[in-house]
């Protein structure tokens, strides 16, 4: 493939377009009606870059005409006359209205055009000046998301895309290989094949000299100059039974709004000199409704020779681009809706009381609800919220089970319909619940846009109704193996579903999904029945708390409201605790006093120690003493207890000895003596008495 910088290199030479303004139509020519004279024309690209294949943008519907008539017309249909153009010049209008009004969004109603095809602009994506059949491309084209905004790709009636020409055994034989849009950077890509057929010189489709891709529908958001560049592009060639990339020429081209606001601000047309650029954003994107919406407009003018002052339209209608309603003012407004409605913006620059330009667009439908929080029995309004999208609206609410729209078993209203024709952006329903739970509940909007924008849009959202008191729909329990866990040790955590007996049995759910949320930061999700179990090892000591959620997954004819409730329990998970005591001193007799210490480590403190000392004695504390009363062998117990209950017990025996008494060999002088003694002192006594008695004289 060779582009203008490739490798098959060709010299292109700058192409001038020239852009006339007839100032001097004539009244009751065919567009006098419109803006109250001529529009800009555009000339093609010569044909003179070469006999081979340029592929290229043809200007098509919301453009100025490629007609050399000096009197050109507005395109009114999405294909032109097939010739490359640089330049397309935004015309504003394509339905024909009696008043000068814009068309700058492809949604915007068609008055007198059938069939209806939209405002904005279309952009025809073409491959002249063929001279081999073509099978297939891969083309991505990149464009300013300020000026323009992606709105579809549109292949009817074509070769690609449109099926024209499949043999009758092949009902689908256009391939499409890839498809993607970016419109936040303005990046588009299409890649298509067609299988059996070939397109071009002497191709099954004819003998033709050029063919359209594919079309790019925008919306003209934005005022200014918008450069259309083609990034990667291939396109493939087929001849016979071999293909390949055929080499080609690209030639990029543009949008612009200048002269048609040169036109209406009564200024020269000279766009290098002469300009009025006006974009906005919003933020966030996408909205949400109920929250806060910044608009920020950005805006420049060669000719105003002022302040520029920015007005703001959040409902406008094609004829009112520039009427006088005003929601608010400033180049930066922030605002929560709804109210106001919010859907089609516009944004008026005004350089002076006759010199302004505007910028339109269309928010993406979006829907949003909060939690709602009601008790059974109590009715109160449920209701939702929408932004964007094309006005009038419809929808439903599923608000909880039931098996037909009069089932009121469990709410008084299952179902709740936004009728056809609604223009408002939130409506609400007035019931009661009769029985209590978490009730998922949907909203689902729909908008009127047109078939060709790929409408009518849908944007559905899931609030929740948390219904409180009694009685419930379920329980949830939870149970786990153990009472306290220790690290690096598996615990099993059970969780139950117990459904009212009372609540209909035809309304309730075998099947449950449960997410586990196990408070050390992890969480494990499975689908059970009507109780799950699960496996989970903890890396830490500590007190977690385990929260288990369990949600129906069964639906019913009119709701999904898939309840929900919650179970709780405390999981006390321990390190696992190390214990030990002594005896002191180490040789324990009877009637003498023990003492026993105790060590711990691990665990969670503080510990608390229970002792069984085997004889029937018990005791407490970390250092105890005891007295054995008889002499024998007896198995202590002690049983040290965490702070969070996790436990350990430590048994040792403990061998206790008489008391010590002397050996018979020492105990029986000591009786001689002593009888020795006191038999003598016996005798002495008695040999006085005699001697008194007899009046015989005492010894000396």
């Amino acid at each position: 493939m060779a582009h203008s910088t490739g490798n098959k290199t060709r010299s292109r030479t700058a192409i001038a377009i020239l852009l006339i303004l007839m100032s001097g139509f004539a009244a009751g020519g065919p567009v006098s009606h419109l803006l109250g004279g001529a529009l800009p024309l555009v000339h093609p690209v010569s044909a003179a870059l070469g006999p081979n294949n340029n592929l290229g943008i043809d200007c098509a519907l919301g453009s100025s005409a490629d007609s050399p008539n000096p009197f050109p017309t507005p395109i009114a249909t999405k294909d032109s006359d097939g010739v490359i153009d640089s330049n397309c010049q935004w015309t504003g209008d394509v339905d024909g209205d009696p008043t000068a009004t814009l068309d700058p969004l492809t949604s915007d109603s068609p008055e007198a055009l059938s069939p209806q095809v939209g405002g904005g602009f279309i952009a025809d994506i073409i491959f002249t000046n063929m001279n081999v059949t073509i099978n297939g491309f891969d083309i991505t084209v990149n464009y300013d998301p300020h000026i323009l905004d992606f709105v579809a790709f549109d292949q009817s009636g074509l070769t690609f895309g449109g099926n024209v020409g499949c043999p009758a055994a092949i009902p689908q034989c256009t391939l499409q290989l890839a498809s993607s849009v970016d419109r936040v950077n303005g990046v588009v890509r299409l890649a298509q094949v067609v299988q059996q057929i070939k397109i071009g010189p002497g191709g099954d489709t004819g003998n033709l000299s050029g063919v359209t891709l594919f079309r790019l529908r925008f919306d003209a958001v934005g005022a200014g100059y918008a450069p259309i560049h083609f990034a990667t592009n291939i396109v493939t060639f087929a001849i016979g039974i071999q293909t390949g990339p055929d080499p080609h020429y690209t030639i990029d081209g543009s949008f612009s709004t200048q002269n048609i606001f040169n036109l209406l601000n009564s200024q020269p047309l000279a766009p290098s000199t002469a300009w009025f650029n006006a974009s906005w954003s919003f933020s966030p994107n996408p909205e949400v409704p109920g929250s806060p919406l910044t608009f920020t407009a950005t805006a420049s003018c060669s000719y105003c020779g002022g302040a520029l002052t920015y007005n703001w339209d959040f409902s406008s209608v094609d004829s009112s681009a520039y009427s006088s309603k005003i929601d608010n003012t400033g180049s930066v407004v922030t605002i929560t809706a709804p109210p106001p409605l919010i859907n089609r913006v516009t944004l008026k620059v005004n350089g002076s009381a006759t010199i302004s330009v505007s910028a339109t667009r269309l928010l993406p439908l979006v829907a949003k609800d909060n939690l709602h929080t009601l008790a059974v029995g109590v009715a109160g309004d449920i209701g939702g919220s929408w932004l964007g999208g094309i006005p009038s609206y419809s929808g439903s609410y599923g608000l909880c089970p039931a098996q037909s729209s009069s089932d009121f078993t469990v709410c008084s209203k299952p179902s709740f319909v936004i009728p056809l024709g609604t223009t408002s952006q939130n409506k609400t329903a007035l019931l009661s619940y009769n029985y209590a739970g978490l009730y998922n509940s949907t909203l689902t909007i729909v908008d009127s846009a047109p078939s060709w924008v790929s409408g009518p849009f849908t944007a559905a959202t899931t609030f929740l109704v948390n219904v409180t008191g009694t009685p419930m729909v379920f329980t949830l329990g939870m149970s786990s193996n153990q009472s306290v866990a220790f690290v690096n040790h598996a615990v099993q955590l059970t969780a139950t579903v117990a459904y009212n007996s009372n609540y209909p049995a035809v309304l309730r759910s075998t099947t449950f999904r449960y997410v586990f949320f196990f408070g050390d930061g992890t969480s494990q999700i499975i689908s059970s029945g009507t109780s799950a179990s699960v496996s989970h090892i903890y890396l830490t000591n500590a007190k977690f708390n385990v929260l288990v959620q369990a949600q129906e997954t069964k639906t019913t004819v009119l709701s999904k409201s898939r309840i929900q409730e919650n179970g709780y329990t405390v999981m006390a998970v321990d390190a696992p605790i190390t214990a030990d005591f002594t005896p002191s001193p180490s040789s324990v007799q009877s009637g003498t006093t023990v003492t026993f210490t105790a060590t711990a480590s691990g665990g969670t403190s503080t510990f608390t120690y229970s002792w069984a000392f085997g004889d029937g004695t018990t005791g407490t504390g970390a250092s105890v003493t005891h007295a054995y009363s008889n002499a024998g062998t007896y198995n202590v117990n002690l049983t040290i207890t965490d702070s969070y209950g996790g436990a350990t017990v430590v048994t040792h025996p403990v061998t206790v000895t008489p008391t010590s008494t002397p050996p018979p060999s020492q105990a029986f002088p000591l009786v001689y003596v002593a009888a020795g003694v006191g038999g003598a002192a016996i005798l002495a006594a008695l040999f006085l008495l005699i001697r008194r008695r007899k009046g015989m004289p005492s010894p000396i």
